[in-house]
């Protein structure tokens, strides 16, 4: 987890697509695979923050 929070940290605007990023704080996910037995993995929220000059909403 530090290592994705490291490199989330140093590169806060993804190849210029936002002008900036944020993450939350990271939740524990049980996953399920046929055959398996539960996988553990960890979703972490990503929201991008970015700015237009074209309306969003008509009015």
């Amino acid at each position: 987890m530090t290592i994705i929070g490291a490199a989330f940290a140093a590169y806060r605007t993804p190849g210029g697509r936002c002008n900036r990023a944020e993450a939350a704080a990271p939740r524990p996910v049980d996953l399920t695979a046929e055959r398996a037995t539960k996988l553990k993995a960890t979703a972490i929220p990503v929201f991008p923050h970015y700015s237009t000059a074209d309306r969003v909403w008509p009015d």
